[in-house]
């Protein structure tokens, strides 16, 4: 019984320790518009797996708008010549 409860507190710990990233879940309309993009082109990327799309219901799907921005890379410029 005391191993059991010694477990429970480590994976409390190790729970409440790591970290949670907060999904920011937006319509593809709204991505569409963030990426300045048309909605079938945000459906693409998604069928493509540049970013994950998520179910709710039977229906609705959002995407991480997280996930969206870190589809995005600077490219190198005339002034500085890296990204």
């Amino acid at each position: 019984m005391r191993i059991h409860l010694a477990l429970a507190a480590a994976l409390l710990t190790l729970h409440t320790l790591a970290p949670n990233p907060r999904r920011d879940l937006v319509t593809l309309d709204a991505a569409a518009d963030y990426l300045g993009v048309d909605k079938r082109t945000v459906r693409t990327y998604i069928a493509q797996g540049r970013f994950n799309a998520y179910r709710i219901g039977n229906r609705l799907l959002r995407v991480d708008l997280n996930e969206v921005e870190a589809t995005l890379h600077p490219i190198p410029n005339a002034k500085t010549g890296v990204a």
